[in-house]
């Protein structure tokens, strides 16, 4: 799950057959130039603003005739690209973490995931190593670093519709 702050641009590809990719996960462009989920291993083009799945009982969706693939209309994916775009992530969907701090930085990981790599120098960070980007803020509600935002999507929760499992919310900064 993702919710832009700011970002730069927003083009979109063509999605490789067979996929799925929730908004906010980490893709790549295979060899015939369509998106897939990044890997960790090759570079990324950015973080998905579109879900191409199937619908699940109590999901949000836009649409409800595309059955959650908001991809269905046109085959295309819209990714969020652009050095410094700031995007609030799902820690839970996103992040191969249960907890981060601010200024970790988070590198491309398989799954289309992110996960903390703080000996990461740079975009092409060497040995497959590929930066996205850094946590700038990890935001509060009741208790310090609870990763809740003071806003949300009303009846989006996590998981099944647990309002004692709120989304985990963190700001991130982005470098691809």
């Amino acid at each position: 799950m993702i919710r832009p702050y700011f970002h730069a641009f927003t083009p979109s590809y063509p999605v490789a057959s067979g996929q799925t990719i929730q908004a906010g996960q980490v893709v790549m462009l295979n060899s015939g130039g369509k998106a897939i989920l990044a890997d960790g291993t090759k570079p990324p083009i950015g973080l998905s603003a579109d879900t191409k799945s199937t619908l699940t009982a109590g999901q949000f969706t836009n649409r409800v005739s595309d059955y959650g693939d908001e991809t269905a209309a046109s085959g295309n994916i819209s990714v969020f690209q652009g050095a410094g775009g700031l995007f609030y992530v799902d820690l839970t969907d996103v992040v191969n973490e249960t907890s981060v701090d601010i200024n970790d930085i988070l590198v491309s990981a398989a799954g289309g995931k992110l996960e903390v790599n703080n000996s990461a120098t740079s975009t092409l960070g060497g040995s497959g190593v590929f930066v996205v980007g850094r946590v700038v803020d990890i935001p509060s509600g009741a208790a310090t670093n609870d990763y809740l935002l003071p806003t949300g999507i009303p009846g989006e929760f996590e998981p099944s519709g647990d309002s004692d499992n709120p989304r985990k919310w963190i700001l991130v900064r982005t470098d691809i």
